[in-house]
């Protein structure tokens, strides 16, 4: 699965997740690429935020977002 984040004006940033991996961190569970955290759910509340930096521009590009059931 790949998320894109797009914004008028910048090239697409896109955002793959489908290798994220849920582990489990006390009463929640964390969501990582790897060893980048995406997120954090806990059963009734998913919390994503992932930046990215372009490399060429150095501009920062962030996706976050909350989510309740």
């Amino acid at each position: 699965m790949l998320v894109t984040l797009k914004a008028t004006g910048s090239a697409d940033v896109p955002f793959p997740l489908d290798s994220v991996e849920v582990r489990q961190n006390g009463s929640s569970y964390g969501l990582y690429l790897g060893t980048l955290s995406l997120g954090v759910a806990d059963g009734t509340t998913v919390k994503f935020d992932v930046s990215q930096t372009d490399s060429q521009t150095g501009e920062r590009f962030r996706l976050a977002f909350n989510a309740q059931r």
